[in-house]
């Protein structure tokens, strides 16, 4: 529609020329668009990955604390029991005690082998995420020159339209 207008209007002539030139340049300026997007989506998810990551070392932390607090107050209580039945210095209670503290290092040991795989997972996401966008840039440059390629005919004639604007008597 805008080229039947354009044809009919008397600086069509004028403005004709351009045409590809504009679609040029709008692609460009679209593809620079996208890649920046991209960039900063990417980089978005980076900082979303960094926090995740951040979050589960202070949970690992908290439960670490947690598993050595309760077994603590394990110890403590079964060395209470212990000695208020007059069995603090037998073997039952040293192998009890030895018990909780198996069972509070099982307990660290497990949440540091979940945070090791937390990591695990958290960069590789990180990675995805950097590809990601790298395959967003590439996707809009292969646009761009797509469309520099269905257009070559239009864009080839551009610099002989180019004089035609400052001299209207030219023939394009």
């Amino acid at each position: 529609m805008f080229l039947d207008i354009l044809s009919v209007m008397p600086l069509g002539f004028f403005f004709a020329p351009l045409i590809p030139l504009i679609g040029l340049a709008l692609a460009a300026v679209g593809t620079g668009v996208s890649a920046y997007s991209a960039y900063q989506s990417s980089q978005a998810s980076e900082d979303a990955e960094k926090a995740r990551e951040r979050q589960m070392q202070l949970d690992a932390a908290r439960k670490r604390r947690e598993a050595i607090r309760q077994a603590q107050i394990a110890r403590s209580t079964a060395i209470a029991n212990a000695e208020a039945q007059g069995a603090s210095t037998g073997s039952a209670v040293q192998g009890g005690v030895a018990a909780i503290s198996g069972n509070a290092a099982e307990s660290i040991n497990n949440t540091n082998q979940n945070v090791a795989l937390g990591k695990m997972i958290y960069d590789a996401n990180g990675r995805r995420t950097a590809w990601e966008g790298r395959g967003a840039i590439g996707s809009g440059l292969q646009s761009w020159g797509s469309m520099i390629m269905n257009n070559a005919d239009k864009i080839q004639k551009l610099p002989s339209g180019l004089k035609g604007m400052f001299d209207p008597t030219e023939e394009v």
